[in-house]
């Protein structure tokens, strides 16, 4: 009689304790699904032109080695292991302008976390 009473009791603890368990498991999982990173300050800039055959630099204007000094260029050199990184800009365009022209370019690039606004 006393073993069964043991596994009795034994069942009786697992499960109580093994639903707890588990709740607590998943209320972490879940707080951490809901998590959402803050995305990076953007500088706001009107429209920004990239020309590779560009010989004047203006502040929206330029070519790559204007791009690459600029803050919202953030690392690359154009190549396809390396490519530039155009990110955390917002751009707000006036009418019948782009936001975001490259032209004339056979850089790699990747654009991210950017705005496009009109």
């Amino acid at each position: 009689m006393k073993t069964k009473t043991k596994k009795l009791f034994i069942l009786l603890v697992l499960g109580l304790v093994f639903p707890l368990i588990l709740n607590y498991n998943f209320n972490l999982s879940n707080d951490f699904k809901h998590k959402v990173d803050t995305p990076r300050t953007s500088a706001t800039y009107e429209y920004i032109i990239i020309d590779a055959l560009a010989t004047t630099n203006t502040t929206y204007y330029g070519n790559w080695s204007w791009a690459r000094a600029q803050p919202w260029c953030t690392t690359g050199d154009g190549t396809k292991d390396y490519p530039y990184i155009i990110e955390n800009v917002t751009i707000i365009y006036p009418p019948a302008i782009d936001c975001l022209t490259i032209r004339n370019s056979r850089k790699y690039f990747i654009v991210r976390n950017c705005t496009f606004k009109d």
